[in-house]
């Protein structure tokens, strides 16, 4: 078959897939072959389509709109430095409900803790009926809004421990105030993604789209909380909020 004419060759993707058409007794015939690009060796050819199939949408980049890579790219900085802020709030909210100090008691913290994620169900659910038909239309405006008060609510919780004179009233009241407004990130955030989805899912396929969406967030969350162990390790507890405000 290989001494046959080729009637035209049709690349898939990033021209690592060739499909060749052969021409044989006025009958198409197609022979599928797994080629590397040229100038790359097999293997490597081989680990980029292993992370394509893994990471991006089937049919990748016809199948999404032309502004997912750009999309994706500043998403995934964003993702990358709110994981690590996401790892330092951690570690300063633990020191603001007192784990480590002896004259916090388990009581105290528990309230604590139960109390801000009570706050932060009502949050949701207030935000949603306040909001819920708006974040359609103006999908880009609440993203952007949904990134920013995300960000001043960890610059709060990584103040914490300085803002606590004692374990149960300032932590408190503060962890409230900031579980709030994470809920309404939650909300506004997780709600405009699904119309940035429907807008990159050119080919009908949401779904995917959507699954590889989280693929991408898992691997980038699980770096950025490596990076974050890290911080935690070499930078001294007092300078953790100094190295929050540096990412």
């Amino acid at each position: 078959m290989l001494n046959r004419d080729i009637e035209y060759i049709e690349n898939d993707g990033f021209d690592r897939h060739e499909i060749f058409f052969y021409k044989a007794n006025d009958i198409p015939a197609v022979v599928s072959t797994l080629k590397p690009a040229r100038g790359q060796k097999f293997g490597e050819s081989l680990t980029f389509s292993f992370f394509k199939n893994v990471f991006l949408p089937q049919g990748f980049p016809e199948s999404v709109h032309k502004d997912y890579v750009a999309y994706q790219i500043w998403d995934t900085l964003q993702a990358f430095a709110s994981t690590i802020n996401g790892t330092l709030t951690t570690h300063s909210i633990m020191r603001g409900v007192g784990v480590g100090e002896s004259s916090a008691t388990p009581l105290a913290a528990a309230i604590t803790w139960i109390m801000k994620d009570g706050t932060g169900m009502i949050g949701r659910i207030i935000f949603a009926w306040w909001q819920g038909n708006n974040l359609d239309s103006q999908c880009k405006k609440w993203r952007l809004f949904a990134d920013i008060l995300n960000d001043v609510a960890m610059s709060i919780e990584v103040m914490l421990p300085y803002l606590s004179s004692s374990f149960l009233s300032y932590s408190l009241y503060t962890l409230c105030l900031t579980t709030g407004m994470k809920a309404i990130v939650g909300i506004a955030g997780g709600a405009t993604r699904v119309a940035i989805m429907q807008h990159h899912a050119i080919k009908d396929n949401m779904a995917d789209v959507s699954a590889k969406e989280h693929s991408q967030g898992t691997l980038v969350n699980l770096a950025g909380s490596i990076v974050g162990i890290l911080i935690l390790l070499v930078v001294p507890e007092k300078q953790v909020a100094y190295s929050y405000l540096q990412i």
